[in-house]
């Protein structure tokens, strides 16, 4: 479509595509922003049967405009991480805070975890048995995070892994 000037097909399409995805995925409702909830409904559905009860806090903007791909990479890859090393845990926690006021967004992501994480030169190593292809999910985070010139804090215990990021950004209110 977008290769024939199909403009308008291409936006009823994405359209239905955001009706469709609007009404399947929204089981809970964490926030007013309906893409963040539909992007976390998507990723926490696989996770149910290993973390029952995730601690999951979201106060944005309804509207987040050509932002909402980049905080979609941080929360896709911190979610991803943090589901996969809760599963392995005993303890089997998880806590996702998110909040934006006075053109600060705030994510804060902790997990419990079974070892403690292996970093070699700064960068922290992927658990994942076949290591090609992965481990690059942290630093795809960093990228996104200087472009915004913010912050990205990383701790880690024996059996926690916690993310701090501050971002700066004035988001498009609509």
């Amino acid at each position: 479509m977008a290769k024939t000037g199909g403009n308008e097909e291409i936006l009823s399409y994405l359209k239905q595509m955001e009706n469709i995805a609007g009404t399947a995925l929204c089981h809970h409702l964490y926030t007013e922003n309906r893409n963040m909830n539909n992007l976390l409904n998507y990723i926490l559905e696989d996770s149910k049967s290993v973390i029952e009860n995730p601690e999951i806090s979201v106060e944005i903007p309804n509207h987040i405009g050509e932002e909402l791909f980049d905080i979609s990479i941080i929360v896709g890859n911190l979610m991803d991480n943090a589901i996969r090393g809760t599963a392995a845990s005993d303890e089997r926690r998880l806590s996702f805070q998110m909040y934006y006021g006075k053109g600060i967004m705030n994510i804060q992501i902790e997990n419990s975890i079974k070892d403690t994480p292996k970093v070699r030169n700064g960068i922290y190593l992927t658990t994942k048995s076949r290591k090609e292809g992965h481990g690059i999910g942290l630093q795809n985070v960093k990228l996104v995070v200087e472009k915004y010139h913010g912050q990205m804090e990383i701790c880690h215990t024996e059996k926690s892994f916690q993310v701090k990021i501050l971002l700066y950004m004035k988001l498009d209110e609509k």
